[in-house]
């Protein structure tokens, strides 16, 4: 069996008809047909190659010897007629090799046929972009990457002053202006006391009044007079006082530093206010939190103490380290989501002057993830969701 097959196999390397031992002068002198002679001079052997669509699928291989009247080499007529023989029962052998093949050696050979057409000699820069493509999904499959959260996050200050109207009256200058850096003590605004130092000035005629009749009572040793007139100096005195707090208070000073982060001057300048009302709002210059925004699907995996960085819009270069402090139970629907509030605290100081308000966007570390999981995870979810929509 293996001398035959031997045979078989050197008819599909020489691709042509094989008469022996006519054709025994060949190069390589047709060494698996001799083998297959065995030294017998009687055999003549003719072995043809089977072909369907231009590929091999094996070889037909006929023996003839004896004392009968076939004997000797293939006449030419022959050799045609089972050439014709061959060429008609290849196709046959093709269908029923596939039709024994199981599914998974078809589905290779079709790949290894599609493949080879693909990446033929004549196509290298083929044969490279898919090496290239399958070392892509190769790396997308193993290498894990590190994976971050990502929400918007907003600077906003740790303790805020608001500077609030005394009493009632009109404001008549201003000072200061959003935006403007201010010191302890420093004036902000003033109120118009014209009214006040008027009536300063009659709780002073008031109280000169009072001790004139103090002193007149106590002269003439009339004890109930001279207790009412000390009961009204009292009074008068107390007014003054007030009075005179009232104006003290006319004037409106910063009680920290920090900078102005809200306050129109044009908006309160010569218009009256209420006592109570706020006039100014002032943040310090150091010591922010931020804010940080979210979303529903990202919040399961933001946790306290949880790293990251922090880029500001008008830096974008620079990142700012932080630290989860707080997780708000209750979500802040917007704009057809749902967001959480979550506040961190900064980890680093930046030279570049922070303002309240300033705006950015915020990386927080979640451990690590492979680069197809992370591609997949937006298609797996809404997937996930139409499959509990539709089917429960």
């Amino acid at each position: 069996m293996q001398l035959l097959l031997d045979a078989l196999q050197e008819t599909l390397t020489l691709e042509c008809t094989v008469s022996y031992p006519e054709h025994e002068a060949r190069p390589g002198g047709l060494a698996a047909y001799r083998a297959l002679a065995g030294g017998r001079s009687g055999p003549a052997m003719l072995g043809v190659p089977l072909y369907h669509d231009a590929a091999p699928v094996g070889a037909l291989l006929i023996e003839r010897g004896g004392d009968g009247p076939s004997t000797g080499p293939f006449a030419a007529p022959t050799r045609e007629l089972i050439e014709q023989i061959a060429l008609a029962a290849a196709p046959l052998i093709a269908l029923r090799r596939e039709a024994a093949s199981t599914a998974l050696q078809r589905v290779r050979r079709t790949g290894r046929e599609r493949l080879g057409a693909l990446l033929g000699s004549g196509r290298p820069a083929r044969a490279v972009a898919l090496f290239l493509v399958t070392l892509l999904l190769v790396l997308a499959v193993v290498v894990p990457v590190e994976r971050s959260v990502v929400a918007e996050a907003e600077l906003v200050p740790q303790q805020r002053r608001w500077v609030m109207a005394p009493i009632d009256g009109f404001v008549e200058e201003v000072s200061v202006t959003a935006g403007e850096a201010v010191v302890a003590g420093q004036l902000l605004a003033r109120f118009d006391r014209r009214d006040l130092d008027l009536e300063l000035a009659r709780r002073g005629g008031e109280i000169d009044g009072a001790e004139s009749e103090l002193r007149a009572a106590m002269a003439v040793h009339d004890r109930k007079a001279t207790a009412v007139a000390r009961a009204r100096l009292r009074r008068e005195q107390a007014g003054q006082a007030l009075i005179v707090q009232r104006i003290e208070r006319s004037e409106l000073r910063a009680p920290m530093d920090g900078t102005i982060i809200s306050g129109d001057p044009s908006r309160i300048s010569g218009v009256p206010v209420a006592r109570g009302d706020t006039l100014f709002e002032i943040a310090p210059v150091e010591g922010y939190d931020v804010h940080l925004l979210v979303d529903e699907t990202d919040i399961a995996h933001v946790r306290i103490g949880q790293s990251g960085a922090l880029a500001l819009r008008s830096a974008p270069d620079e990142r700012l380290g932080l630290s989860v402090r707080t997780i708000h139970p209750v979500g802040e629907s917007g704009g057809g989501t749902t967001r959480f509030r979550v506040r961190a605290d900064l980890q680093a100081r930046t030279d570049a002057p922070l303002r309240p308000g300033q705006s950015g966007t915020v990386r927080l570390q979640a451990g690590h993830e492979r680069i197809v999981t992370r591609l997949w995870r937006p298609l797996g979810r809404r997937l996930q969701e139409l499959r509990w929509r539709f089917f429960g």
